[in-house]
């Protein structure tokens, strides 16, 4: 089974992050990118509105020899995040920390990171500070990760395509500023150099 292959059966539930997950799993595999770093985890059992994105972490991880590390705050939501891809536990490393700092003190190479963490205000209402804090909780966490990040590397943000920027507006401009270029977006957007 090829990559195509095994994402294709997720394309009703993933919906519309489908495109954007595949194109980041073929990078993956075309360019041998092992170490896949997400914030943000699962928080509820079939959350496919949601992206499910650990569990696909998972089983890409299974499937086709990469390893996994899935950071959030909550331990709750990592409890959940456990349970929900259990099947997956020996390619997946839970952490509990502020993604901040999980990213700053994280000590190998990225080859594919993928930031979800802090719920991003769906509604376009100019100057909502939840808006602005997930904005720049974003944005920082890039700034940390980006030196550690393989240059074959690629990135992966949720919760692009809101009226208001959503959570990737800051950081969509810092990255383009360094240099990277966004190969596809929609309800996420796909960075690569």
């Amino acid at each position: 089974m090829n990559v195509s292959e095994w994402i294709e059966q997720y394309h009703k539930q993933s919906d519309g992050r489908f495109e954007t997950f595949k194109r980041a799993f073929e990078f993956a595999h075309e360019r041998g990118l092992k170490t896949i770093v997400e914030t943000g985890c699962i928080r509820f059992p079939n959350d496919w509105g949601a992206g499910m994105s650990t569990f696909l972490f998972g089983e890409y991880a299974k499937n086709f020899g990469a390893s996994v590390w899935t950071d959030d705050i909550s331990s709750v939501n990592m409890d959940m995040c456990r349970s929900v891809t259990f099947q997956f536990k020996d390619f997946i490393t839970y952490v509990v920390d502020d993604s901040h700092k999980f990213l700053r003190e994280f000590p190998q190479t990225i080859d594919f990171l993928y930031l979800d963490s802090m719920d991003c205000p769906i509604e376009d209402k100019p100057g909502d500070p939840e808006l602005l804090r997930s904005q720049t909780h974003q944005l920082n966490e890039m700034i940390i990760a980006l030196p550690k990040i393989n240059p074959k590397g690629i990135i992966l943000l949720d919760d692009n395509q809101f009226i208001n920027g959503g959570k990737t507006k800051l950081t969509k401009v810092y990255l383009k500023d360094e240099g990277w270029t966004e190969v596809l977006g929609g309800q996420q957007s796909l960075w690569t150099r």
